[in-house]
């Protein structure tokens, strides 16, 4: 794995840094549970997290989870998610910390397998769960009008990641009508869905070869949502074959 889409655990996991924790991934919407926490404490064997709102249920201990925390480029300002494949090992209600003294007061709390490698991957969790696109997908991505060419790069529910060439040329706000094509597969049917977007995210890094372009769908409805809905769960379940195997 390149260094670009790695970084180093200990620049990352600390007391007091935030974490997000995938707990499940609805396949027909699409959309991910996720819990928001504080990392407390770290031990070689476990990283104590305070308990989330809603809070983790006794259901989930034991469940593989992906842990995700977010790194903040001092240069640029960019902010990156990174996570790694963890396990709830349980929860404690009354937990106190050793670095609270035995006077301090108890805390609910929940602990997690740290990541086995000490570097970690980049994350795409969102609040729509986002599928990366290979090169043998054969998914289009057409902007109307423009005659700029694109790339996608993953997909959601909820929007798109571009690539296009360098200068930027789209605006922040941008609103522009959009194809997104897929190709028939054994799973469903060749689809067009036809939508408008709105340019949320436009970075490039000089030298790079592309321009990224974070694209929000506007105004769809009840049957662009069903039409998503049924081919990200195709995808998802693609995935999972794969990672099965």
């Amino acid at each position: 794995m390149s260094q670009e889409n790695t970084i180093e655990v200990n620049r990352l996991i600390r007391p007091l840094a935030r974490l997000d924790v995938v707990l499940d991934m609805d396949l027909v919407t699409g959309r991910a549970d996720i819990r928001s926490s504080r990392i407390l404490d770290i031990t070689p064997e476990f990283i104590i997290a305070a308990q989330t709102e809603p809070p983790v249920m006794k259901s989930s201990v034991n469940r593989t989870v992906e842990a995700t925390v977010i790194h903040r480029n001092p240069i640029t300002g960019d902010y990156t998610r990174w996570g790694w494949a963890s396990r709830l090992l349980g929860l404690n209600n009354h937990f106190r910390l050793q670095s609270g003294g035995p006077q301090s007061d108890p805390v609910p709390v929940f602990f997690l397998t740290p990541p086995t490698t000490p570097r970690l991957a980049r994350s795409n969790v969102r609040q729509f769960y986002r599928l990366d696109v290979g090169d043998r997908s054969r998914i289009e991505f057409r902007i109307n009008p423009s005659r700029i060419p694109v790339t996608l790069l993953n997909f959601s529910a909820g929007g798109v990641l571009l690539g296009t060439p360098p200068p930027p040329v789209f605006e922040l706000g941008q609103v522009f009508s959009y194809e997104l094509i897929f190709p028939e597969t054994p799973e469903y049917s060749r689809t067009v869905i036809r939508g408008r977007g709105q340019v949320v995210r436009q970075e490039h890094e000089p030298g790079q070869p592309m321009v990224h372009l974070g694209v929000k769908f506007l105004d769809q409805g009840r049957d662009t949502e069903r039409d998503f809905q049924k081919i990200i769960t195709a995808f998802m379940r693609q995935e999972q074959r794969l990672r099965n195997r």
